[in-house]
């Protein structure tokens, strides 16, 4: 028998000329490396490269446990992966039909009413476990938990649902459903992130105004003609340390199907208008970058040569 950490030396491991035929993994995954997809990725290349050749010639048993901890980690991929055979033990196999029922506002949801209330009261638990031992029956129907015994009456619990509730209620719903449930929480929203907000909370100076060290102002725009010219302003320390001042959207809807005339004549006139708007600031811009790439490129050049003149 061998011991060894996942990042130690594996490869080619062997007693004599014995090589292994058991491997026991146990939880193989940081926190932070679960959340980090190159990470997981290294860790699993690791496991069928390294681990999965531990017996050479010979077949080689490996058991792995673990506790997901993030949506795709570790965990989640061997479980989906089918060349493991993965069994999942949640602590709450079926959820009381209370909550499934009634949510917050059945007899779980005003238990933990009286359970904060008590918090903040700083008083004991007495009044909401004799909630629950008066209304067992109604609150237990229809739940199964995996272990009936995990829990300790020295704690106020009379029941392993009652202890596991609690914890849920006291680590949050994502915490519990993939430290007890083995079941990471997927999330999707979408946060509108505008310049303003970023500089607003990056305690950033006043728009426009030049930071003190800073030595050269420059501005840049990207063409999307279709959608819209972006344009930035930054202002640089001598060691390239950038702070932005400006950043503005300007919309442009230019077809792609015009000649190259009319196409020309339209991104010119969207440059005129970018160049306006600059000069506008009251700003001294040391240089200004236009992105000039493929069709665009007459009309940039065209308009670079005018404002040289």
């Amino acid at each position: 028998m061998a011991t060894r950490g996942i990042t130690s030396g594996i490869r080619g491991l062997k007693h004599h000329t014995q090589r292994p035929d058991l491997v026991l993994l146990d939880d193989l995954q940081t926190g932070e490396e679960a959340e980090n997809p190159l990470q997981v990725e290294k860790l699993m290349k690791t496991i069928k490269k390294d681990i999965f050749n531990l017996a050479g010639k010979g077949k080689l048993a490996i058991l792995q446990t673990a506790t997901p901890i993030a949506p795709d980690d570790l965990a989640e991929k061997i479980a989906a992966d089918t060349s493991w055979k993965t069994t999942i033990w949640p602590a709450i196999v079926k959820w009381p039909r209370d909550i499934v029922e009634n949510g917050d506002k059945g007899l779980w949801g005003k238990y933990f009413r009286m359970y904060d209330s008590e918090n903040v009261d700083d008083s004991t638990h007495e009044k909401s476990l004799q909630f629950y031992i008066d209304h067992q029956e109604q609150m237990d129907e229809g739940a199964e938990v995996f272990n009936p015994s995990r829990f300790l009456r020295s704690d106020g619990h009379i029941t392993a649902l009652q202890a596991l509730l609690e914890k849920q209620h006291v680590i949050g719903e994502a915490a519990f459903s993939a430290e007890m449930q083995m079941k990471p929480q997927r999330y999707s929203f979408q946060i509108d992130i505008t310049p303003r907000i970023v500089a607003s909370r990056a305690g950033l100076k006043k728009r426009l105004e030049v930071p003190e060290g800073y030595v050269v102002v420059a501005a840049a725009t990207d063409l999307n003609v279709s959608y819209a010219a972006t344009t930035t302003i930054t202002a640089f320390k001598p060691d390239m340390t950038s702070h932005v001042l400006y950043h503005e959207i300007t919309p442009s809807r230019i077809d792609s199907k015009l000649n190259d005339t009319e196409y020309n004549q339209k991104v010119f006139a969207l440059l005129v208008k970018v160049g306006s708007t600059l000069k506008q600031l009251g700003l001294k811009i040391d240089g200004w970058a236009i992105d000039a790439g493929g069709r665009n490129w007459d009309a940039v050049c065209s308009y670079a040569k005018q404002s040289l003149t």
